[in-house]
């Protein structure tokens, strides 16, 4: 019987038996290095029906875990799958790619008008974290992103040289969901960029230089007169990291 039914005819008189205590450590060395502690205390009740906490004991990982897996139990489980372009989900992140294409690209640099590109877009790696930060690699590969794929630097403006996305002041998600990823992609897609995070960002010639902003917005200027179908990969900077590692590193 399911247990949202269970209760239909009278609703219980519950009564609290036990309490888990967190505790911080102010000195994180002085108790084998943990800053944090977990007890549990047996509840009492006094003759004017109050609640006593009683003496506790420390919990361990292992009983932490079996209390979070019992109450995990009385809740319905939520079966979510999950789209093709999902490389990695986790209570934390959620890192996901989108393929190379010809897309919108927006400029606001710093005294300069709104410049709206039509241009080919690499494709990107991107992760998303439940403290509302974004960070974005490239990558030249057609197929499913896996452990072995060669990342590249993420040829944009706002980005810094470990992936990191500058968002200003655009809108960011609360949350990092499957639910949630066309509000991500809409600031990387629908904010424009103001400025260099990173200026080892592109390989414009045969050298890896540093690239400014008008270097950079000429480049783009370039493709969009061209009328480029896809982006140049010789034109990508390796990003010196490997899926896994860059994922751990942005989660």
């Amino acid at each position: 019987m399911p247990y949202v039914n269970f209760f239909q005819q009278q609703p219980p008189d519950f009564q609290p038996l036990h309490a888990i205590l967190v505790h911080q450590a102010r000195k994180a060395s002085g108790y084998a290095g943990a800053a944090v502690l977990a007890s549990l205390h047996d509840l009492t009740y006094n003759d004017n029906q109050a609640c006593v906490v009683g003496a506790g004991r420390l919990l361990d990982k292992a009983d932490i875990e079996q209390v979070l897996r019992s109450m995990a139990d009385l809740t319905p489980t939520s079966v979510e799958l999950l789209p093709k372009s999902v490389v990695s989900i986790s209570d934390r992140h959620i890192a996901w790619t989108v393929a190379a294409g010809v897309r919108p690209m927006l400029f606001k640099p710093a005294g300069s008008p709104l410049v709206n590109l039509m241009v080919p877009w690499p494709g990107l790696l991107l992760v998303a974290n439940r403290h509302q930060r974004l960070a974005v690699a490239a990558f030249g590969t057609r197929g499913r992103v896996h452990e072995k794929t060669k990342l590249y630097a993420a040829p944009l403006m706002n980005v810094s040289s470990q992936g990191a996305v500058c968002s200003g002041s655009a809108t960011l998600p609360n949350g990092c969901d499957i639910g949630d990823l066309p509000a991500w992609e809409a600031v990387m897609f629908s904010t424009a960029f103001t400025h260099i995070g990173n200026p080892n960002t592109l390989l414009i010639g045969s050298a890896i230089n540093p690239v400014d902003n008008q270097a950079h917005l000429a480049f783009w200027r370039n493709l969009a007169n061209r009328n480029a179908a896809a982006f140049p990969k010789a034109s990508l900077v390796e990003a010196g990291i490997g899926v896994k590692q860059f994922i751990q590193q942005h989660a």
